[in-house]
């Protein structure tokens, strides 16, 4: 049967393409509306939430603290560990400081320095009287005391009363006293330079060094031309 335009002498209609369908394009464009958002929104927080698990586990995201370092036991189970964890900032330790312990002889020696003790006497009397061209002073010693300084040698002090009676001012020094150690004249450690009006009376110390193993000892007091001496007389006391 023949078609109308072969009738009319023209060629074949060419045949038109179908178009496609509106579900056609629109599965095409899915990405570019609302759900296909929210669809590609959860993908990518889905891949995230996953990469932070991992990161989490592999310890790159986590706080808690890690060991310093790890000790190997020296034993037949090699799968033992000793852990040491490091000390925070803010932890503290308090240790009770330990009583120091003197050695045995130390102790017999502070021992002896308590329990030994020395008395002065004066077999003579304790006070002499000076005079020169200013007056006359009466010299007397009211306390003795004997102390260990150190290995081997005292101190002797002496609290001494200058008492003036004139009619002059009277000098009271370190010049006027010399401790006599076996003979030999020894001037004070300490140090005076004083004076003591007419009708009037002051008192001081005076201190002297000497060795423990001296056998006699003498007190000299000068004032101008006079000098007198008060022997001294120690003796070990319990």
């Amino acid at each position: 049967m023949k078609t109308v335009a072969s009738i009319l002498g023209g060629s074949a209609p060419t045949q038109i393409k179908q178009m496609p369908t509106n579900t056609k394009l629109r599965s095409r464009r899915w990405w570019k509306t609302i759900s296909g958002l929210v669809t590609a929104t959860a993908g990518i927080i889905t891949a995230v939430a996953g990469l932070l698990v991992t990161l989490h586990q592999i310890g790159l995201l986590s706080n808690k603290e890690k060991p310093a370092f790890v000790f190997s036991s020296s034993d037949k189970d090699t799968t033992k560990r000793l852990a040491v964890t490091a000390p925070s900032a803010t932890s503290t330790k308090t240790t009770e400081p330990s009583k120091a312990k003197l050695p045995s002889d130390a102790t017999k020696t502070l021992a002896n320095d308590r329990v030994t003790r020395y008395s002065v006497t004066f077999p003579f009397g304790t006070e002499v009287t000076l005079k020169n061209n200013r007056g006359e002073g009466t010299y007397k010693i009211l306390a003795a005391q004997v102390d260990s300084r150190n290995a081997g040698r005292f101190t002797l002090k002496f609290y001494i009363r200058l008492t003036n009676k004139g009619p002059l001012d009277l000098g009271f020094w370190s010049a006027s006293f010399r401790l006599l150690i076996d003979g030999v004249p020894r001037a004070p450690t300490s140090w005076l330079n004083d004076g003591v009006d007419a009708r009037s009376a002051k008192e001081s110390d005076v201190i002297f060094e000497m060795p423990d193993t001296a056998e006699s000892l003498v007190l000299s007091v000068t004032s101008g031309p006079e000098t007198a001496n008060i022997p001294i007389i120690l003796k070990k006391s319990d």
